[in-house]
């Protein structure tokens, strides 16, 4: 029987167990309380409800191992000892003085903000604990490995940051340079880390979508910026996905204040030589409606992965409920956890939260809709790249070109513009430039 024990923090109860039929689970919800019962352990106990459910074979199977279990609880210490020890919604305030270092534990910290992130590796944890992280979803890695990793991105951040970028200016600062690496799959088909998780991506050649959006949120977060990794999974094939990123920006400097999607792997370095990939963007400042359109070219979807599309899955949910004649207390229920997922994506957005009682469908709707980013009007993406490539040109002045062609060739590029003539009119700034260079030749 395998033993699952787990430290959540935001369990109610000390302690509780649960029964499967190969496992058992053990579940605190603070150090303190996992502490007390190494010395001092409670018999465990099988749910009543469990019981009524369970064939008579079954439940005569569970409670011999409930009695068989309880007869040796040293027994099962020992156990506990050699598994890895998963804990869960933990917060700073949480941390306590460890005087055992021969246990084992794996920390998530996705839900953590960078700051409160960095204040828990700040702490003297056993030897042994590894970590997840918003960038590190996959393979837990060493305390050492993820300060190692976050000052790499750190030093990258502290590039732009004496220039004082705008959020808008950041956010096409980080989807430069994450972009700036080659496409290249792992050999090693068992360990899906590689290629993926941020340790991994900074530390090796290796690098796919998941990659290339890790680096890219990694800086934005670091300078300031929120940004969501966004998963997208194939309408056709449900083991292939891919992922691309939504990020918050609120800039009062040029007007803008929405979700733009940036998809830094379509816009990769193609190659070790290349340098054309410097003169396109047209995956960056992407209004979210034009996205989900080119995403459904390509026979992607939204997953329910990042907070905006777990919001348009229970809208799409909460018509169904209207459809149905669902009870009210359904549907109040719905209404008022679709109002605060919305008000936390206002918060990230720097944006006052919504009432966030009795709102209908339609408002709802429309206060999703309020967030999601406008496309760009030419003069003011314009603007955005000459100052970005302004401040990079700086801090690289061979790689990164100012003239007015190579601006006009990334403005060309976009897909974010208002209308399509206004796409259109930024070509025509590409052809005049042509014809100009021509006639000099002549």
């Amino acid at each position: 029987m395998k033993i699952i024990v787990t430290i959540d923090f935001d369990q109610v109860e000390e302690f509780s167990n649960y029964f499967g039929e190969d496992f058992l689970s053990l579940n605190f919800n603070s150090f303190d309380a996992f502490n007390r019962y190494l010395v001092n352990p409670q018999k465990i106990t099988i749910d009543k409800h469990l019981l009524l459910i369970l064939s008579p074979k079954e439940r005569k199977q569970f409670l011999f191992l409930k009695r068989r279990i309880n007869k040796q609880l040293p027994n099962l210490i020992k156990l506990i000892y050699k598994e890895n020890i998963q804990v869960l919604n933990i917060k700073p305030k949480d941390l306590v003085k460890f005087s055992n270092d021969s246990l084992t534990y794996t920390v998530n910290l996705k839900h953590l903000s960078l700051s409160e992130v960095m204040e828990i590796l700040q702490y003297p944890w056993p030897t042994t604990t590894m970590f997840l992280d918003k960038f590190n979803q996959i393979e837990a890695v060493s305390q050492a490995n993820l300060i190692s990793a976050y000052k790499m991105i750190e030093q990258k951040a502290s590039l732009i940051k004496p220039m004082n970028p705008s959020p808008a200016e950041i956010a096409f600062y980080a989807f430069d340079m994450a972009r700036d690496r080659v496409f290249k799959k792992s050999s090693e088909e068992d360990n899906q880390s590689i290629g993926r998780d941020l340790c991994s991506v900074i530390n090796k050649e290796e690098i796919v979508c998941a990659g290339y959006v890790n680096l890219f949120t990694s800086l934005c977060e670091f300078l300031g910026v929120p940004a969501d990794y966004v998963l997208w999974a194939n309408k056709q094939d449900d083991e292939f996905s891919h992922a691309s990123s939504f990020v918050y920006i609120n800039d009062p400097k040029y007007n803008l204040c929405g979700i733009y999607a940036f998809e830094p792997t379509w816009n990769r370095k193609k190659g070790n030589d290349d340098q054309k990939f410097l003169l396109d963007c047209r995956f960056a400042f992407v209004p979210l409606k034009q996205e989900i359109t080119l995403k459904g070219r390509k026979n992607f979807e939204l997953a329910d992965f990042d907070d905006y599309s777990i919001v348009l899955k229970r809208l799409n949910r909460f018509q169904k409920f209207l459809s149905f004649g669902a009870p009210q207390i359904s549907i109040d229920d719905l209404s008022l956890s679709i109002a605060r997922k919305i008000n936390a994506l206002r918060n990230r957005l720097g944006l006052s939260g919504l009432n966030d009682k009795d709102l209908s469908i339609e408002e709802l709707e429309s206060g999703l809709m309020s967030l999601e980013g406008e496309p760009i009007p030419v003069k003011t993406f314009r603007e955005i790249i000459v100052n970005v490539r302004t401040y990079e040109h700086a801090i690289y002045p061979d790689k990164y070109a100012t003239d007015e062609h190579s601006i006009d060739t990334l403005l060309a590029s976009s897909f974010s513009f208002k209308f399509e003539k206004e796409r259109k009119k930024a070509r025509e700034l590409i052809l005049k430039l042509l014809l100009d260079e021509s006639a000099n030749l002549e």
